[in-house]
């Protein structure tokens, strides 16, 4: 949307007098962005008139109109695109802490079932470096809670 469009919508009356800087430059920034604060100084009375996508239209009474840039960003996205490809692997680990308690059973199946994920993931592409330091993390816990598991079933097996 254009400046004349954001002045002239049904909202906000025609300013006398109205100041732009470019929103896509620095330094057209830095002046909007000095321009507002000195109106501040002066007036600690601004009105908000109207905003588009881009810009915000600020009143300082009936004399002034100032067209101020937003330069923001756009949201973060709740799910990343390239999100981790080892991810299923820490619900093998859960579901393996889970299946502890019954004597470790649980666990030797959904610690194997993390590992194969972790290298069918590696031998079928490349993994960057953070998917590579969360691999061993998988993998250092899945040594441990295998080791753990494999010693409550030996206990078992002695009980019996």
């Amino acid at each position: 949307m254009m400046v004349a469009e954001a002045l002239n919508t049904p909202r906000t009356r025609p300013p006398k007098e109205a100041y732009y800087f470019d929103p896509d430059h620095p330094f057209g920034q830095s002046l909007s962005y000095e321009r507002a604060w000195n109106l501040l100084k002066q007036n600690p009375w601004l009105e908000y008139e109207v905003e588009n996508d881009q810009v915000y239209v600020l009143s300082s009474g009936a004399e002034l109109s100032l067209i101020v840039p937003k330069d923001r960003d756009l949201p973060e996205r709740y799910l990343a695109e390239g999100a981790s490809l080892v991810k299923p692997a820490f619900r093998w680990l859960g579901l393996a802490l889970l299946g502890l308690p019954p004597a470790g059973l649980g666990t030797l199946v959904f610690v194997l079932l993390a590992v194969w994920h972790v290298w069918q993931v590696s031998k079928r592409s490349t993994l960057d470096q953070a998917d590579r330091v969360r691999a061993a993390v998988i993998l250092t816990v899945a040594a441990g809670l295998l080791s753990l598991a494999l010693a409550l079933n030996y206990l078992l097996f002695l009980h019996l």
